[in-house]
């Protein structure tokens, strides 16, 4: 039996049990909200099964064409879920068929005729299934990492399976949908004929005169009738060695990617449109739509200089969906180039302000990662603090890849960490400085910048070792500092750059889901 085939059939015997489950809250209509809350938990279990059913059948009929690291890495993936699988089963079934020797408290109570007895039964089976979902659904999010991976692959039978691919609805969050149109604006010989209509319909011709300044970040809030939304603006200035044609199809393909995704589960925010205004220099503007349910947003950078009120829960957050946004960026083929905390938005949710949703935003400076690099950079002190050694200075040493948005990412991380901005903010002079542990020499000699910024990484390194377990804990120290150690020739838990050079990425992609991601998962508080 092929490595799926297994837990496909764990996942329908699943589906099985789960609809004789939903009888479960027929039998307690007595109890008012209990019905509701029983059914609504056996549905998102139901859910959460014909979502998998559906991905793990498309990956079935893909298998032969994808990357041997990617299969090592599902194979140990769906291994695990099969075990939750049969868990989940499991407890399913006890609450169908009643609890098995072993727990004499819950027999006592389904023994029970007592209405106030039987009323805590209910609620046992309710959390019951809570705790079910919530581990399944912790494996999810790891595998879908993963599964948007397949957007990058070089493979003719993942084209035309794609190709031939009837999709379930309109609805851009179904995981197949998605998936093809990531792979729509991947930049392999093999990928499937790009959208023109897609492309040419993210071009508006549109002005926005009233635009809301967001603190300590380059974007502006604006509304628009036509659509009744909110809009956050981002601008990009084409680089003036890229040629046009290179320079829209570019714009045109990050902003098809982010009319693909769903905002709260990716942490990047839906693209209403590009406007291009009119000048000697091409300057863009992203418009994208703010949630309907999120209000405040504000940069990472405001709530760091201020210190808001942020729980440990809220800063985790933060940090996997930074992590999660990174990831889909690079699944689209692009890198991102300007991760620090002035791109990163985090709003509060209108129904629950303790609810927070971070975004990442500040595409000035992405390209596709197969594209041409022309190492351009500039002498921002502020900019370089968040950019690897090699990538420093006007004319970087390196050409860029994930490795270095990984880095950028690492250093974010380690603010989130220790919730403190490493710019110190003077509301006098309207400026920065660098915090002195840093020890960054703002004027110093333009030729020994990259031993300056080595030495600088290194205080970066020692800061999250000996700082961050005092607050986050060793595991998200030890992720911060694998995104830090990301590309050192040792000490790497990433792996030596030649272990890392495919012509797809996938095993960069692969050694940042398994190293940053999965440990982050493991955090709990």
């Amino acid at each position: 039996m092929d490595p799926i085939s297994g837990t496909l059939i764990a996942v329908k015997v699943l589906v099985v049990c789960i609809s004789h489950a939903n009888t479960l809250a027929e039998m307690y209509r007595a109890f008012a909200n209990t019905e509701q809350e029983m059914t609504e938990v056996t549905l998102q279990l139901e859910g959460f099964c014909l979502r998998m059913e559906s991905q793990l059948e498309f990956m079935n009929q893909v298998w032969a064409g994808l990357h041997d690291v990617f299969q090592m890495h599902q194979v140990k993936t769906l291994s695990v879920l099969e075990k939750k699988l049969q868990a989940a089963r499991d407890e399913v079934s006890s609450l169908i068929e009643g609890p098995k020797q072993g727990n004499y408290f819950v027999q006592l109570l389904t023994r029970s005729k007592g209405l106030a007895k039987r009323l805590k039964y209910t609620t046992w089976a309710q959390s019951s299934l809570r705790d079910t979902m919530h581990d399944l659904d912790t494996w999810w999010k790891e595998f879908d990492m993963s599964w948007y991976m397949m957007a990058r692959i070089s493979s003719r039978v993942l084209d035309e399976a794609i190709r031939t691919q009837k999709l379930v609805s309109s609805d851009s969050t179904n995981a197949v949908n998605t998936l093809k149109r990531l792979r729509n604006v991947t930049n392999h010989e093999s990928r499937t004929t790009p959208d023109k209509k897609a492309s040419s319909a993210v071009l508006i011709n549109e002005e926005f005169p009233y635009q809301q300044a967001i603190p300590f970040c380059s974007a502006f809030l604006t509304f628009d009738p036509k659509i009744n939304d909110t809009l956050l603006l981002d601008t990009i200035v084409q680089n003036t060695l890229t040629d046009y044609k290179t320079a829209r199809r570019d714009i045109e393909s990050i902003a098809v990617m982010l009319q693909a995704i769903e905002p709260v589960n990716f942490g990047l925010v839906r693209c209403h449109g590009v406007a291009k205004s009119r000048g000697p220099q091409p300057i863009y503007q992203f418009a994208f739509i703010m949630p309907s349910n999120c209000q405040n947003p504000r940069s990472l950078r405001d709530l760091l200089i201020y210190r808001a009120p942020y729980t440990l829960n809220q800063r985790l957050q933060l940090a996997r969906q930074m992590s999660r946004a990174i990831m889909l960026v690079h699944a689209s083929s692009f890198v991102h180039k300007n991760i620090r905390p002035e791109t990163i938005i985090a709003a509060e949710r209108k129904d629950d302000v303790d609810i927070k949703w971070p975004f990442l935003i500040g595409f000035e400076r992405f390209r596709l990662a197969e594209g041409k690099t022309f190492r351009t950079g500039d002498d921002s002190w502020e900019k370089n603090l968040y950019r690897h050694p090699n990538r420093q200075g006007v004319r970087p040493d390196e050409d860029y890849m994930m490795q270095h948005d990984i880095y950028s990412l690492g250093i974010n991380l380690f603010e989130i960490g220790i919730w403190q901005s490493l710019l110190r903010w003077s509301e006098t002079a309207k400026s920065f400085t660098p915090q002195s542990q840093l020890e960054i020499d703002i004027g110093g000699d333009p030729k020994r910048l990259q031993e300056r910024a080595t030495r600088t990484k290194k205080i970066l390194i020692t800061m999250a070792r000996e700082i961050l377990p005092q607050t986050m804990g060793q595991t998200y120290s030890g992720m911060v500092v694998s995104c830090l150690t990301c590309l050192d020739n040792s000490g790497n838990s990433f792996g030596d750059e030649d272990e890392l050079d495919d012509d797809d990425g996938i095993l960069v992609g692969i050694r940042y889901i398994e190293k940053i991601w999965a440990e982050l998962q493991k955090i709990h508080v």
